[in-house]
């Protein structure tokens, strides 16, 4: 903060920002000559500093008037927090601005994470805590792993500190110099206390590469928005393995008679209404049971190793004690396997005392996921759900609205481009009625733990109980199969958005894939079942993307082939480069 450009660069950027609080390290003067310096500067801001050491150090914490309310603050040589409160959250936070020593970094940070101010449950730390984690934060010709990464990955995991993923990975410092010698890393972030994760909706972190500094600013984003809908109902197979849902399963599922008219399509979609909104119900009874039984076990195991308590002065004791923590560690099996479905961090097993990573994986992938803004039609930045949520709807409505049924005599005149692929003989096959064996096998070849569609079932539910309603399921898909259609509730769909790129500005830049219903899924697979045998003997051996035994990474591989072979026998030929800006969307 020395250089005139560097006071006007930031007071240019916070007039244009709508941050409210800055950290801000390297001030390089005298505390109340910064505060002073930087109030004149920056009208609507209030600012505490702290000396600089020499001709480096020096710290400084803003905050914008009005909405930021200060409750204490306290500082040190390099170290500087500030406890507040704001509109948004009704409870103090504590932010800490830390500027990381370079030397004796162990002995600086083991030290203060001993202090008992640290170990507030709602805490922000920031600023330039010179270390990096693992190779990937470590860029350049000569750059090295930080020898102490393991030491930080330890220190964060035992005092509660998370270190929200970025946008996109990016250096936050670079030494300015080039060719073998540069190098950057990721020296600069924020960390956040576990107990404020699970209070704070959606945050984000993110690094912008501009400035006059060696070092690039970082952003943390803590948003509070309106409510949102409800989240939609997903089955977690851990309930399978509880006696009382399948006694409700058992309960709650109507079946139907033979002589029973009606659509069998209407008759399943009403029992798995019907299921859907016990099984609701049942989920939020079971969770404050658990939530109780923890409790009550905690209390009696308390008691009973108590210098009071029996504790294992006999059998009975003993064999008691062992039978609540059994009991216990089942309740804590069930919690973890339901955060691990959040996670989505399906490759891992319940059960390795994983709940701590898969909550914060849970959090750290809502954040991601999260769309903060887009711009709509006319460049403009929207970013309110209500606003996000209206520009969706009207892209999608666009981009999947029918543009009108074609004739028949355009229909049996494309139909007519096409070779005959079926025989007579094999047409018979494709067409058969669908056996209750044929949907078995079909089910069983469909991978379990995959996002539901708007009914919230999965394969599991129905393979577990496949021998109650099992006739069912064949009876509508081949009811589906007799009238050349799906039901209407069955196709309908959550569209789930993946980005075609880092940093995604309009809908535009997302992919759509469509999360199915569980009995459009199974039709689906009964008829790539059916026709794969034809397929495969007619799909040209050109035809590597998408096809079983062979991989889209050997295209590239026979064009490299291709072009080597004209260069080397000096043929003539072209080629050409198709790019699909707008794949699998129009």
């Amino acid at each position: 903060m020395a250089s005139k450009p560097k006071k006007l660069a930031l007071r240019d950027w916070l007039l244009a920002s709508n941050s409210e609080i800055i950290f801000l390290q390297e001030t390089l003067g005298k505390g109340h000559e910064v505060e002073q310096m930087l109030n004149t500067l920056l009208k609507g801001w209030q600012f505490s500093a702290l000396d600089s050491s020499g001709h480096s150090g020096g710290m400084a914490i803003g905050f914008r008037e009005g909405r930021i309310k200060v409750m204490n603050q306290w500082g040190s040589k390099q170290v500087m927090g500030m406890e507040i409160i704001t509109p948004d959250f009704p409870l103090p936070i504590l932010l800490v601005n830390i500027y990381g020593p370079c030397h004796d970094r162990e002995l600086f940070w083991s030290d203060l994470m001993n202090k008992s101010l640290l170990q507030n449950p709602l805490l922000i730390v920031g600023g330039d805590l010179n270390f990096s984690i693992g190779r990937a934060e470590s860029c350049g010709p000569s750059a090295r792993e930080d020898p102490l990464s393991d030491f930080f990955q330890h220190l964060l995991l035992e005092n509660n500190l998370s270190d929200p993923s970025p946008i996109k990975l990016k250096p936050t410092w670079r030494n300015r110099r080039i060719g073998e010698d540069r190098i950057a890393k990721r020296l600069d972030r924020f960390l956040i206390s576990e107990g404020l994760l699970s209070k704070i909706p959606i945050f984000k972190q993110w690094v912008e590469e501009s400035g006059n500094s060696d070092h690039f600013p970082i952003f943390l984003d803590i948003s509070f928005p309106p409510p949102k809908p409800p989240s939609p109902f997903k089955f977690n197979s851990a309930w399978l393995l509880d006696p009382s849902f399948k006694t409700l399963f058992v309960e709650t599922w109507i079946h139907p008679s033979r002589d029973q008219r009606g659509s069998k399509s209407f008759l399943f979609m009403e029992n798995l209404k019907r299921l859907k909104k016990a099984t609701i119900t049942w989920a939020k009874d079971r969770k404050i049971k658990q939530n109780e039984e923890l409790s009550r076990i905690k209390e009696d195991l308390k008691s009973l190793e108590s210098l009071e308590g029996n504790g294992y002065s006999s059998q009975a004791s003993k064999e008691k004690i062992l039978q609540l923590e059994k009991l216990q560690n089942k309740i804590l099996l069930d919690k973890e396997e339901e955060w691990r479905l959040k996670s989505r961090a399906v490759w891992l097993k319940a059960g390795d005392e994983n709940t701590k990573f898969f909550h914060n994986f849970a959090k750290g992938r809502k954040s991601v996921n999260t769309i903060w803004s887009l711009k709509d039609d006319e460049g403009r930045e929207v970013k309110t759900f209500q606003g996000l949520s209206a520009q969706g709807q009207r892209h999608f409505q666009r981009l999947f609205s029918d543009s009108g049924e074609a004739s028949i005599a355009e229909v049996i005149r494309i139909a007519q481009s096409f070779p005959r692929y079926v025989e007579e003989n094999k047409a018979e096959d494709l067409s058969a009625p669908v056996t209750k064996e044929e949907v078995e096998v079909a089910m069983k070849q469909m991978e379990k733990d995959k996002s539901p569609g708007p009914d919230g079932c999965t394969v599991e539910l129905f393979l577990s109980f496949f021998d109650l309603i099992g006739s069912e399921i064949p009876e509508v898909v081949e009811e589906s199969r007799q009238k050349g259609e799906v039901y209407k509730p069955f196709n309908s769909t959550f569209i789930a958005l993946i980005p075609k790129k880092d940093a995604p500005e309009t809908f535009e830049d997302f992919r759509p894939i469509s999360l199915c219903n569980f009995i459009y899924k199974i039709i689906a697979k009964v008829i790539a079942i059916r026709i794969f045998p034809i397929l495969s003997r007619n799909i040209f051996l050109e035809q590597f993307g998408f096809m079983d035994g062979r991989q889209i990474h050997e295209a590239i591989g026979v064009a490299q082939e291709v072009i080597h072979s004209m260069k080397t026998q000096k043929k003539k030929g072209w080629s050409s480069k198709l790019i699909f800006q707008k794949l699998m969307t129009e």
